[in-house]
């Protein structure tokens, strides 16, 4: 599919168009309608939806093993990794600043 059948496919029905590219993101709540003009100027989108951007972010592809990730591991080089490596060391690291735990500017969590 190139790009004049993904416009023409917008042009032809936006809300199908919408509705048909959420379909790429994990919802909590899935959406009934792309775009909610009821307040026009104002404008919003898949506002009966909910979402957990974190996982769809990064969480979900976690799962995916073969996933790779760029990780700077310094400022004139840069190293990869497996993101499933990289995400306990990245939990700990959040659950110790929500705990109010404050870690040293620059610090990087330990890999495990």
């Amino acid at each position: 599919m190139g790009y004049k059948d993904v416009y023409g496919g917008w042009t032809a029905d936006p809300e199908a168009f919408w509705m048909d590219a959420a379909k790429a993101i994990d919802w909590v709540k899935a959406p009934s309608k792309a775009l909610d003009d009821s307040r026009a100027p104002l404008y919003e989108w898949f506002t009966d939806a909910e979402v957990n951007t974190c996982w769809n972010a990064v969480d979900r592809h976690v799962e995916r093993t073969d996933a790779g990730a760029m990780r700077p591991s310094s400022t004139t080089a840069r190293s990869r990794a497996n993101l499933k490596r990289l995400h306990m060391p990245s939990l700990r690291t959040a659950r110790r600043a929500s705990l109010g735990c404050s870690l040293p500017v620059g610090s990087q969590p330990a890999t495990a």
